[in-house]
């Protein structure tokens, strides 16, 4: 067998490898591709610097001899095999190119694979994330490259109530956004108005630069306490009152437990009832 006949045959064997890999399910294409990286990771964590020295060196030897060795009608092949794949993956996108502003109801588009992304199913083998079948595997975790520590766990009632737990859970979901707002210690605001928007928009628009203001620590003496003021009221009774005021319908008992959580976990609140209590002295 000649050279030329060799690289013929092991350009065919590529492409009915790569024929074959395209064919695969995405998931024993995840589970492939996870199989090589943890192998090539186990491989270098316990190889030695002259051995990963010489690994580079081969390596790059060896490509440098492909390259010379290929004839240019196997690269002339393998170019247009790339080029034939990438349009019939283009291909496939372009017959549904809009179809989301021209919905046929006479189409089964579940039978469509470019639309149907199927369910969470695929699990990281790094980090237990779950994703969709054709998601990247890397995605997540870049291969088990980045490791974050796990969240803590929510503190009493908070946690209770997110989920779903405590008696006034439903009451609670439904107003969280204005129950965190009675806890702000800044104000928004912009340096210009905000834009009126007509129609249903359930957005704002703003103009400018975006800040935040936190304002004096003490109230003017005819002015109700807002934001950050309201910790300094003197205690915690007043505190709540005032909370309750800012959200009608709010139930006591909650802001109250909120109250005492907070200043129970976060060190922010801990100062502010330390400059509380040298004040009222």
């Amino acid at each position: 067998m000649t050279a030329e006949e060799t690289e013929e045959r092991r350009s065919d064997d590529r492409l009915r490898a790569i024929t074959s890999r395209n064919n695969e399910s995405f998931e024993v294409k995840n589970q492939h591709q996870a199989s090589d990286r943890l192998r090539t990771l186990n491989s270098r964590a316990t190889e030695s610097n002259e051995q990963r020295e010489r690994r580079i060196h081969c390596n790059a030897l060896g490509n440098q001899n492909r390259i010379e060795a290929e004839t240019f009608d196997a690269r002339r092949r393998l170019q247009l095999e790339k080029v034939r794949q990438g349009t019939l993956r283009a291909s496939n996108w372009l017959y549904l190119k809009d179809e989301a502003l021209h919905y046929d109801p006479n189409l089964d588009y579940p039978n469509f694979p470019q639309i149907v992304i199927g369910s969470m199913s695929s699990k990281c083998t790094f980090c237990g994330a779950l994703k969709f079948e054709a998601e990247a595997s890397g995605l997540c975790c870049s291969n088990g490259k980045v490791s974050l520590p796990e969240l803590p766990e929510l503190p009493e009632p908070l946690k209770s109530l997110m989920e779903g737990n405590h008696p006034k859970s439903k009451e609670f979901l439904s107003m969280i956004r204005k129950y965190n707002s009675s806890f702000q210690v800044t104000s928004f605001g912009t340096s210009l108005p905000m834009l009126d928007s007509t129609g249903f928009m359930p957005t704002f628009r703003i103009q400018s630069q975006v800040y935040h203001k936190a304002g004096s620590l003490m109230s003017l003496p005819n002015e109700e306490a807002k934001f950050l003021q309201i910790y300094f009221l003197g205690n915690e009774e007043t505190e709540v009152k005032r909370r309750c005021t800012l959200i009608p319908g709010a139930t006591k008992s909650l802001i109250e437990s909120l109250q005492k959580m907070l200043q129970k976990m976060f060190s922010c609140t801990k100062t502010i009832i330390t400059l509380k209590n040298l004040k009222w002295r």
